[in-house]
Protein backbone atom coordinates (compact mmCIF):
# COMPACT_ATOMS: atom_id res chain seq x y z
CA UNK A 1 0.00 0.00 0.00
CA UNK A 2 1.70 3.45 -0.83
CA UNK A 3 2.47 5.75 1.82
CA UNK A 4 0.25 9.08 1.11
CA UNK A 5 1.80 11.16 4.06
CA UNK A 6 4.97 11.42 5.78
CA UNK A 7 3.12 14.21 7.66
CA UNK A 8 1.03 12.22 9.71
CA UNK A 9 2.84 13.16 12.88
CA UNK A 10 1.83 15.72 15.14
CA UNK A 11 3.47 19.40 15.86
CA UNK A 12 5.55 20.40 18.77
CA UNK A 13 6.88 23.44 19.76
CA UNK A 14 9.68 21.58 21.64
CA UNK A 15 10.83 18.46 19.68
CA UNK A 16 11.68 15.25 22.36
CA UNK A 17 14.85 14.86 20.12
CA UNK A 18 17.51 16.06 18.41
CA UNK A 19 15.86 16.12 14.93
CA UNK A 20 14.06 18.72 13.57
CA UNK A 21 11.52 16.26 12.65
CA UNK A 22 11.35 12.57 12.86
CA UNK A 23 9.17 10.97 9.95
CA UNK A 24 6.91 7.45 9.62
CA UNK A 25 7.89 5.16 6.64
CA UNK A 26 6.91 1.94 5.55
CA UNK A 27 9.22 0.06 6.82
CA UNK A 28 8.27 -1.91 9.72
CA UNK A 29 9.05 -0.61 13.38
CA UNK A 30 11.43 2.67 11.63
CA UNK A 31 10.89 6.24 11.40
CA UNK A 32 13.47 8.32 9.93
CA UNK A 33 14.88 11.24 11.71
CA UNK A 34 16.32 14.69 10.12
CA UNK A 35 18.16 17.61 11.02
CA UNK A 36 19.29 20.40 8.61
CA UNK A 37 20.87 24.07 8.93
CA UNK A 38 20.89 27.07 6.24
CA UNK A 39 23.29 24.88 3.53
CA UNK A 40 21.21 21.81 3.17
CA UNK A 41 20.49 18.75 5.31
CA UNK A 42 23.03 17.86 7.83
CA UNK A 43 21.65 14.37 9.54
CA UNK A 44 19.25 11.39 8.28
CA UNK A 45 19.14 8.41 10.56
CA UNK A 46 16.87 5.29 10.94
CA UNK A 47 14.81 5.53 14.13
CA UNK A 48 13.33 2.38 16.23
CA UNK A 49 9.48 2.22 15.59
CA UNK A 50 8.70 3.32 20.01
CA UNK A 51 9.73 7.55 18.28
CA UNK A 52 7.58 10.11 18.48
CA UNK A 53 6.74 11.35 14.95
CA UNK A 54 6.87 15.00 14.27
CA UNK A 55 6.91 18.29 12.28
CA UNK A 56 8.81 20.77 12.73
CA UNK A 57 6.65 24.43 13.68
CA UNK A 58 5.90 27.13 10.74
CA UNK A 59 8.68 29.33 12.55
CA UNK A 60 11.93 27.05 12.04
CA UNK A 61 14.13 28.56 9.74
CA UNK A 62 13.99 25.26 7.85
CA UNK A 63 10.67 24.15 7.61
CA UNK A 64 10.63 24.60 3.73
CA UNK A 65 13.25 22.40 3.27
CA UNK A 66 12.07 19.71 5.86
CA UNK A 67 8.63 19.83 3.59
CA UNK A 68 10.73 19.43 0.69
CA UNK A 69 12.33 16.20 2.59
CA UNK A 70 9.69 15.17 3.45
CA UNK A 71 7.69 14.93 -0.13
CA UNK A 72 10.84 13.37 -1.58
CA UNK A 73 10.89 10.92 0.97
CA UNK A 74 7.45 10.01 0.30
CA UNK A 75 7.76 9.91 -3.27
CA UNK A 76 11.25 7.62 -2.80
CA UNK A 77 9.43 5.09 -0.24
CA UNK A 78 6.58 4.88 -2.95
CA UNK A 79 8.03 5.05 -6.38
CA UNK A 80 11.63 2.96 -7.22
CA UNK A 81 13.47 5.40 -9.58
CA UNK A 82 12.90 8.67 -7.73
CA UNK A 83 15.79 10.41 -7.04
CA UNK A 84 17.01 12.63 -4.20
CA UNK A 85 17.53 16.73 -4.86
CA UNK A 86 18.13 18.37 -1.70
CA UNK A 87 20.81 20.83 -0.74
CA UNK A 88 23.59 18.41 1.73
CA UNK A 89 25.96 20.04 4.65
CA UNK A 90 26.67 16.62 5.86
CA UNK A 91 29.74 16.90 8.19
CA UNK A 92 33.41 14.64 7.52
CA UNK A 93 36.56 13.95 6.38
CA UNK A 94 37.96 15.27 3.10
CA UNK A 95 38.52 11.31 2.15
CA UNK A 96 34.99 10.92 3.54
CA UNK A 97 33.55 13.30 1.19
CA UNK A 98 35.57 12.20 -2.02
CA UNK A 99 33.84 8.40 -0.61
CA UNK A 100 30.59 9.57 -0.44
CA UNK A 101 30.46 11.51 -3.48
CA UNK A 102 31.50 8.50 -5.12
CA UNK A 103 28.72 6.31 -3.68
CA UNK A 104 26.49 9.40 -4.77
CA UNK A 105 27.28 8.52 -7.73
CA UNK A 106 26.25 4.70 -8.15
CA UNK A 107 23.22 4.24 -9.74
CA UNK A 108 19.78 3.60 -8.39
CA UNK A 109 19.03 0.25 -8.90
CA UNK A 110 23.08 -0.84 -8.81
CA UNK A 111 25.41 -1.97 -6.00
CA UNK A 112 29.36 -1.67 -6.11
CA UNK A 113 32.01 -3.29 -3.44
CA UNK A 114 33.29 -2.30 -0.71
CA UNK A 115 36.81 -3.16 -3.05
CA UNK A 116 35.72 -1.79 -6.15
CA UNK A 117 35.34 1.77 -4.43
CA UNK A 118 38.83 1.20 -2.56
CA UNK A 119 40.28 0.66 -5.70
CA UNK A 120 38.31 3.04 -7.90
CA UNK A 121 39.74 5.38 -5.14
CA UNK A 122 43.00 4.61 -4.54
CA UNK A 123 41.93 3.14 -0.88
CA UNK A 124 41.24 0.36 1.46
CA UNK A 125 38.01 -1.86 1.77
CA UNK A 126 37.96 -1.40 5.31
CA UNK A 127 38.50 2.40 5.24
CA UNK A 128 35.42 2.55 2.72
CA UNK A 129 33.56 1.20 5.28
CA UNK A 130 34.77 3.10 7.85
CA UNK A 131 33.35 6.35 5.53
CA UNK A 132 30.25 4.68 4.95
CA UNK A 133 29.50 3.95 8.79
CA UNK A 134 30.24 7.68 9.76
CA UNK A 135 27.82 8.63 6.64
CA UNK A 136 25.38 11.39 8.34
CA UNK A 137 23.04 11.10 5.68
CA UNK A 138 22.12 7.57 4.26
CA UNK A 139 19.43 7.36 1.84
CA UNK A 140 20.82 10.72 0.54
CA UNK A 141 24.33 9.25 0.05
CA UNK A 142 23.23 5.99 -0.31
CA UNK A 143 25.71 3.86 1.48
CA UNK A 144 22.93 0.86 1.19
CA UNK A 145 24.23 0.06 -2.15
CA UNK A 146 27.66 -0.67 -1.43
CA UNK A 147 27.83 -4.50 -0.62
CA UNK A 148 30.67 -6.93 0.25
CA UNK A 149 32.81 -8.52 -2.36
CA UNK A 150 30.74 -11.83 -2.56
CA UNK A 151 27.74 -10.20 -2.66
CA UNK A 152 26.50 -10.66 0.72
CA UNK A 153 24.74 -6.84 2.36
CA UNK A 154 28.06 -5.97 4.43
CA UNK A 155 27.06 -3.61 7.36
CA UNK A 156 24.46 -0.53 7.63
CA UNK A 157 23.74 2.21 9.46
CA UNK A 158 27.28 1.33 11.59
CA UNK A 159 26.19 -2.21 12.36
CA UNK A 160 27.46 -5.05 11.04
CA UNK A 161 25.37 -7.90 9.29
CA UNK A 162 24.83 -9.65 12.10
CA UNK A 163 22.33 -6.87 13.18
CA UNK A 164 19.13 -7.95 12.25
CA UNK A 165 17.41 -4.70 12.25
CA UNK A 166 20.04 -2.44 10.14
CA UNK A 167 20.24 -5.76 7.97
CA UNK A 168 16.62 -5.74 7.31
CA UNK A 169 16.78 -2.20 6.49
CA UNK A 170 19.60 -2.79 3.56
CA UNK A 171 17.91 -5.54 2.15
CA UNK A 172 14.21 -3.54 1.94
CA UNK A 173 16.21 -0.88 0.30
CA UNK A 174 18.11 -2.35 -2.29
CA UNK A 175 14.82 -4.52 -3.12
CA UNK A 176 13.06 -1.69 -3.25
CA UNK A 177 15.55 -0.47 -5.82
CA UNK A 178 15.71 -3.49 -7.95
CA UNK A 179 12.27 -3.34 -8.33
CA UNK A 180 13.03 0.06 -11.03
CA UNK A 181 14.98 -2.21 -13.51
CA UNK A 182 13.18 -3.10 -15.64
CA UNK A 183 12.36 -7.26 -16.36
CA UNK A 184 13.53 -7.58 -12.37
CA UNK A 185 11.83 -10.36 -11.31
CA UNK A 186 12.11 -11.01 -6.88
CA UNK A 187 14.69 -13.92 -6.07
CA UNK A 188 12.64 -16.43 -3.78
Amino acid sequence: MPLTSLSQYTVQQQPPTLFDAIFDTPLPSCKIGARCNQQGITCLRFLPGQAAAHAPPPEHPQHTMLEQLNTQLLDYLNKPGVLFSLPLAATGTAFQHRVWHVIAAIPYGETRSYGQLAQQLGSSARAIGGACRANPLPLLVPCHRVIAADGRNGGFLGQTAANKSAASIKQWLLHHEARSIPGYAPQH
